[in-house]
């Protein structure tokens, strides 16, 4: 799906090649070389061509391409990146997350915490102060009820939000006065510097909660952000021009930002090299090698979430399919989900995928950044530890080298999202790899839409439907809440409650109790030695198997100016205000 050092690197890619066969081999053989030097090639070329010493100039259209137009622009409503893109550029926050994972206040004065009083100590009152003179770009002030309307708005069961989790957590949202802002929670909540992303302007809707159907929705015209939206023409551009009354005195420099809508990925690599767009982002690495032979691009390769190998602890079909009290009938046995992992040359995958940028995953979260940032020892890899294991657990190998065991083959599918190369990729390095250990892998490959899309697009993460799959989750801010989702007991997905997101069924009441203390403490000492067990426990219970980070890539040519680095915490609009033209 959304997809990404070293020891005796050489003997162990040997192995994985010697035991690959077909268009993977092919295929890795020629990544190894190739992507290790686009990405030395790329560093040179960024170190390079980005400008120092000017000073920044006004005025200018920066063109930003994208090759998947949204049906919104409201973040909220939206799972597109480029309504969350966009939105960044005429809506801003309470509070946003630096590329180090800092908590910075944006519409509030500071971050509230115990410390400075704005926390109760209990942790269930929280009071935010916000930032005096800060007017919409319509001249209406910002005040605390529009934080309250933006409450109200994404509560209300009438509007098509994708995520409440951080309002049903909420008590009530209260505005004691013009620039104060407090939210009672049900129980102490530590995500609490995450709420509120995008506050929307009350006087816009005339206090209407549902705006389902309001235009607002496909054109943001009032903000408070750096950018306001112009126009829409469907299938070719959506413009945003710059707000005059942005708070921040010259800022932003560009006069206005245009996302440019191609065909394909391909088509905004060609449009990027003719010229035609000036960015091109969120790209996968396999664009690379592509990208290093553009003289006059500057590339930012950077991780961005972790690529893992879900693994369905339950029986993938029959009447009890997806339920966690029904093992699988290979993979319950968490013996053989550990020989798995034992089985998958992740450092391989690293090398010949990712160009040795990043090093191997070692925890559902990354381990790079932030507060929580978990750092444990990578896995093992002992494709002879692995067939002990399996032996041990009475999968005996028959006579064309699979595994049975009480007459059931060991046979799985691996899925992976259709068209995604690195994923593709992936799974065939998997799939030869489990091959030696006696285990059959076949893969299929399902558009993101049905892998992503829930109960209502038959997904196979959330029936249930699957043996092994690749997916790339990116965990902003606090992890709390995303872990909570993917890992606790009572989040197996059901029919009954389809926003639960354990998709591996794996029950683990020491893990749930992990979470507990994750979320039972404003102590973040506490809270990433809550997560570090979190992440020890996910990796026994072998619930996903961490594989890499994944390695996401802007490009832009290289008079773009002003442009800050990779921020895995926000959107790449992030300090759009700060960007120029060189030229």
């Amino acid at each position: 799906m959304f997809l990404l050092y070293t020891a005796d690197r050489g003997a162990q890619t040997d192995c994985v090649m010697a035991r690959a066969s077909g268009p993977f081999a092919r295929r890795t053989w020629q990544a190894f070389g190739a992507a290790a030097s686009a990405v030395l090639l790329l560093t040179s070329a960024a170190t390079a061509q980005t400008p120092t010493g000017d000073q920044p100039r006004a005025g200018g259209t920066l063109r930003i391409g994208d090759w998947s137009e949204p049906a919104t622009l409201n973040p909220y409503f939206s799972g597109s990146t480029l309504s969350a893109v966009l939105s960044e550029l005429a809506l801003d926050g309470l509070a946003r997350v630096t590329p180090d994972g800092s908590y910075v206040p944006d519409l509030a004065a500071q971050i509230p915490t115990q410390a400075n009083g704005d926390v109760s100590p209990d942790g269930t009152v929280v009071t935010w102060k916000l930032k005096h003179g800060i007017t919409w770009s319509d001249g209406q002030p910002f005040t605390s009820q529009d934080v309250v309307y933006t409450y109200e708005m994404l509560i209300d069961p009438a509007n098509p939000v994708l995520n409440r989790s951080d309002y049903a957590a909420m008590q009530s949202v209260t505005a004691p006065a013009e620039d104060t802002i407090v939210v009672t929670y049900k129980r102490l909540y530590p995500p609490y510097r995450l709420a509120f992303p995008w506050v929307f302007p009350s006087h816009v809707f005339n206090g209407e909660s549902n705006i389902s159907q309001d235009p607002f929705n496909r054109a943001e015209t009032v903000g408070t952000g750096p950018f306001l939206f112009k126009s829409w023409v469907s299938g070719d551009t959506i413009t945003f021009d710059r707000n005059a009354s942005y708070r921040e005195p010259g800022r932003p420099y560009l006069d206005e930002v245009i996302a440019k809508i191609v065909p394909s990925r391909d088509a905004e690599i060609q449009a990027l090299e003719a010229g035609d767009i000036d960015v091109a982002y969120f790209l996968d690495p396999s664009y690379l090698s592509q990208l290093a032979r553009l003289q006059d691009v500057s590339v930012d390769p950077g991780p961005y979430g972790v690529t893992d190998l879900f693994v369905n602890a339950s029986c993938p079909t029959g009447p009890q399919q997806g339920d966690p009290a029904c093992p699988h009938p290979v993979l319950g046995d968490v013996r053989v989900r550990q020989a798995i992992e034992l089985a998958i040359d992740k450092q391989a995958l690293v090398h010949a995928l990712m160009g040795d940028r990043v090093n191997v995953a070692v925890s559902p979260m990354l381990s790079t950044t932030g507060p929580y940032a978990v750092d444990l020892p990578p896995s093992e890899f002992s494709p002879d530890a692995a067939d002990s294991l399996l032996d041990q657990a009475g999968w005996i190998t028959g006579s064309d080298g699979i595994r049975s065991k009480a007459g059931v083959r060991a046979q799985l599918s691996i899925i992976n999202a259709v068209g995604d190369i690195i994923s593709e990729e992936a799974a065939q390095a998997i799939a030869a790899d489990l091959q030696a250990i006696g285990i059959a892998v076949d893969n299929k490959e399902m558009t993101p839409t049905v892998i992503s899309g829930g109960i209502a697009t038959n997904s196979p993460l959330y029936l249930g439907s699957f043996d092994l799959l690749l997916f790339t989750r990116t965990v902003r801010g606090d992890p709390l809440p995303y872990l909570r989702a993917q890992y606790a007991s009572d989040q197996v997905p059901t029919a009954q409650a389809p926003s639960g997101q354990n998709w591996d069924r794996v029950q683990d009441p020491q893990l749930d109790q992990a979470l507990d203390s994750a979320g039972g403490t404003l102590d973040d000492t506490q809270r990433q030695a809550a997560f570090v067990s979190v992440s020890r426990l996910v990796r026994a219970d072998e619930a996903a198997i961490p594989l890499f980070p994944w390695l996401i890539v802007d490009a832009r040519k290289s008079y773009v100016a002003g442009w800050g680095p990779t921020n895995v915490n926000d959107w790449v609009t992030w300090n759009a205000q700060d960007w120029w033209l060189n030229q």
